[in-house]
């Protein structure tokens, strides 16, 4: 009796008459590793960038030219082959995303405004629970790296050597075996625009001994977008976040880790209309010392930069917990005081701060100096050597003109630095108005890392001869420039922990610098000039600098979390069209867990993400 014909229909069909191509497990060429190309296009995907459909067709055109990986195959075969678009997401989820140990997230009810009517209402948000994410986390392969458990106790014995008050006066680091088991987190929050008018806030949180990229250092907890939200919707969101990190003192995984808040981060606005601690315009503008924003007595006064003209009582970690300065949930936990609120290094200085000032003074007096050392003969030499012996007629060149002659120094130092981020151009309206140069502060206005870079560059062509230490305003511009290098390279090439001698080298060089600022304040006062402002942020700096003792403060520089913000932004973007901005969360929360799952689990997924960088917003969107 004949056997019965086996009846094939479907892509097997396509195969056997030769108009499919057959996949290579089937060929006999074994287990494969995962697709690059497979990586690249799940990273666009998972970014926004690209559309499931978008995904299946260009794996589909890769397996036509002769691509034969399994995951391509697998991708070019969603939504039946992109006959049914409809469910390329769902086949590609079922692919890739099956099973996701990360929680869901947690939908709570929150007030919020409609912006187009204007009405108040409760709507529901998604918030990731740090201590449901904590645990979850420990079903993935790089729980241990995610957490730098292999460095807990190193980070806690070294912390006690440093004499750190936080550390006897937190009721959860007692008991035994606690140094092995005890997470020391970051907590960070930062708005970051994914429209023309609208921004996100978000929270996130991550281990200080983490050493991975922004997105697997940093875990969204929350996020909401401004035009929609007010006091009381963070304050709802809030009141979850703060019983989650409560929770999370205990121990919440099966190897019995558990974490605190060791760090909270974020820029000046974010401590002061976030936290809610006092604003940089207020009578008492510090949470940690007891400065005055008035100069009635110079000594009390956040004016005064000198050390040793300063009189400040600085608030201990029991003081800041016995009469917070903020009724914030956060400073409601267990030990958390505001002196958790560590100052953060690319805000105080490098992104529109004390650099900004002092760089923007020094660009504007290098090109405007003959009104301001009018009549010396080292201005004249140094004209001279600007022009590089050109003849003295041609030396009264217009300050643009004499802006490029020292840009082109300055790019001839990135060189010999071997500068990684260097600014692509110079001109005067980045610190100063054309029209009006006179009038306001100099103020330059570039990016962080730009900023950082710039310093060191600019200190080699100025004491290249640019500037004279024979003319005393020079002189201490010399000086400052070198003091703040010298310290910046220190905490660069020190470790999380300074040594002692490093720590008493590093408060010289922030003491030094703050002199000569001060003497350059001076100056540029008795000169009838606006150079060298001073602000708030130069306070701060002191705190930064005095807060090194415990921390360096390369280790909670927000370098990688403002990375972070603008990647979540970006992926916002990708999911906002057609969306009301109160549903908003809910879309972002999925979105984020399939990324962070592909994140954890596929090799060489975190260096096709790192490809993917965020789009400006486009101008005109709604």
């Amino acid at each position: 009796m004949a056997e019965a014909v086996k009846r094939i229909r479907g892509w097997q069909l396509d195969i056997e008459t030769g108009k499919g191509l057959k996949p290579p497990l089937e060929q006999g060429e074994g287990e494969q590793g995962h697709s690059a190309l497979a990586s690249a296009l799940l990273a666009l995907w998972t970014h926004g960038k690209l559309s499931a459909t978008m995904v299946q067709w260009l794996a589909w055109q890769a397996v036509l030219d002769g691509a034969q990986h399994e995951e391509l195959l697998s991708m070019g075969k969603t939504g039946a082959y992109g006959s049914c678009p409809g469910n390329c997401h769902r086949d590609l989820m079922a692919r890739f995303c099956k099973d996701l140990p990360l929680t869901k997230g947690d939908v709570v009810s929150v007030p919020a405004v409609d912006p187009k009517t204007g009405t108040t209402g409760p709507v529901d948000a998604t918030v990731f629970l740090p201590h449901v994410v904590f645990s979850s986390l420990e079903e993935y392969d790089l729980f241990p790296d995610l957490f730098g458990l292999a460095n807990l106790e190193k980070f806690w014995s070294l912390a006690e050597k440093t004499h750190d008050d936080r550390l006897t006066e937190h009721p959860l680091l007692k008991g035994p075996g606690w140094k092995h088991k005890t997470v020391p987190l970051f907590v960070h929050g930062d708005g970051a625009e994914f429209q023309t008018r609208d921004s996100l806030m978000i929270w996130s949180f991550g281990s200080l001994l983490c050493g991975l990229s922004s997105l697997l250092s940093h875990f969204m907890m929350a996020c909401f977008p401004k035009s929609c939200s007010f006091a009381a919707t963070w304050d709802a969101i809030m009141k979850w976040l703060a019983w989650s990190f409560r929770a999370r003192g205990q121990p919440l995984t099966n190897g019995g880790y558990r974490a605190v808040i060791w760090s909270i981060q974020g820029d000046q606005e974010f401590f002061s209309n976030t936290l809610h601690l006092p604003h940089w315009r207020n009578a008492r503008p510090c949470w940690l010392c007891d400065a005055k924003l008035s100069t009635d007595k110079p000594e009390k006064s956040v004016k005064t930069l000198d050390i040793c003209r300063q009189d400040y009582c600085f608030t201990t970690n029991q003081q800041a917990i016995e009469h917070p300065r903020s009724n914030h949930a956060l400073f409601s936990l267990p030990g958390c005081s505001s002196h958790m609120v560590r100052g953060d290094a690319l805000h105080i200085l490098f992104c529109k701060g004390v650099y900004s000032h002092f760089l923007g003074s020094i660009l504007h007096y290098l090109c405007w100096y003959p009104d301001l050392a009018k009549g010396s003969a080292l201005a004249k030499g140094k004209k001279r050597s600007l022009e590089k012996g050109k003849e003295p007629a041609d030396t009264c060149k217009s300050p643009a003109e004499r802006l490029a002659l020292i840009f082109g120094l300055i790019q001839a130092k990135y060189k010999a630095l071997g500068s990684g981020t260097r600014l692509t151009n110079l001109k005067l309206s980045m610190f100063t108005d054309k029209q009006k140069p006179h009038q306001s502060p100099p103020f330059l206005d570039c990016k962080g890392a730009e900023a950082k870079h710039l310093l060191p560059a600019l200190l080699l062509v100025c004491q290249d001869g640019l500037l004279h230490d024979k003319i005393p305003c020079e002189r201490e511009m010399l000086r400052a420039l070198k003091a703040m290098d010298d310290l910046v390279q220190l905490w660069d090439f020190s470790d999380m922990f300074l040594a002692h001698n490093d720590f008493v080298k590093s408060l010289t060089f922030a003491s030094e610098f703050l002199q000569a600022y001060e003497a350059l304040a001076k100056w540029a006062e008795d000169m009838g000039k606006h150079h060298f402002h001073i602000v708030m942020k130069h306070h701060m700096f002191m705190h930064l600098a005095r807060g090194a003792k415990h921390l360096n403060p390369r280790s909670h520089w927000c370098f990688k979390s403002e990375d972070f913000v603008g990647r979540i932004a970006a992926l916002t973007h990708s999911v906002s069209m057609g969306v009301k901005s109160t549903s908003l969360c809910k879309k972002v929360a999925p979105k984020y867990r399939i990324l962070l799952h592909l994140l954890l689990t596929r090799q060489g997924f975190d260096q096709a993400q790192k490809q993917v960088q965020p789009d400006p917003v486009p101008e005109g969107n709604p």
